[in-house]
């Protein structure tokens, strides 16, 4: 299940499907899960034992190497992410980039570098699984328990979004319903 809050995360984040819900997980991805858990493992020895405790037992390096590959995986999101960007704007030109998501936004609106997003989308990557992610879950959980409320909902979100294009801020006007789940979630 943990796997899902960081593909959960990760899509809200960077925009990216991390493949968490494939038949065959990539080696990538398995690495950085992996990584995670890693780093919550040896976090407690990490920050509580002595400082020189850190050359002589395996835990903070074990910690660092678990932050390390997690600050990789960011670095290669967002790199794609620039390239993406980068792209839009050779084609389209700056009026005609649409901002698709979150770090979308916070790199066309200046609102954080390239550098600072580096630093910081992977610690919210982390602070995502604790709560967006489960958050996310209790909301799919419940609507599993009410189809029926499943199905209205699908239905007023395929009535009002048109097919094969993601929801806008707009659109959310439009959905009562979703704007009642959603409420209802975060209560």
């Amino acid at each position: 299940m943990a796997s899902v809050h960081y593909s959960a995360i990760c899509y809200i984040l960077f925009e990216k499907r991390i493949g968490c819900l494939e038949r065959s997980i990539p080696e990538e991805t398995v690495t950085f899960v992996r990584s995670i858990g890693l780093m919550f493992q040896n976090s407690l020895y990490a920050t509580f034992l002595p400082k020189w405790t850190r050359s002589v037992l395996p835990f903070w390096k074990r910690y660092l190497d678990g932050w390390n590959v997690i600050f990789s995986f960011g670095k290669k999101l967002i790199d794609e992410k620039l390239k993406e960007v980068e792209t839009q704007l050779q084609v389209a030109g700056p009026d005609g980039v649409q901002v698709s998501g979150y770090l979308h936004f916070l790199l066309t609106s200046g609102q954080l570098s390239p550098r600072e997003a580096m630093g910081s989308l992977p610690e919210l990557l982390m602070a995502g699984v604790d709560t967006t992610s489960n958050t996310l879950t209790w909301a799919l959980y419940h609507l599993s328990k009410h189809p029926e409320i499943q199905a209205a909902l699908h239905e007023e979100v395929v009535g009002v979004v048109p097919a094969g294009q993601v929801p806008q801020h707009k659109n959310f006007a439009h959905m009562p319903l979703l704007k009642a789940v959603l409420k209802e979630t975060l209560r």
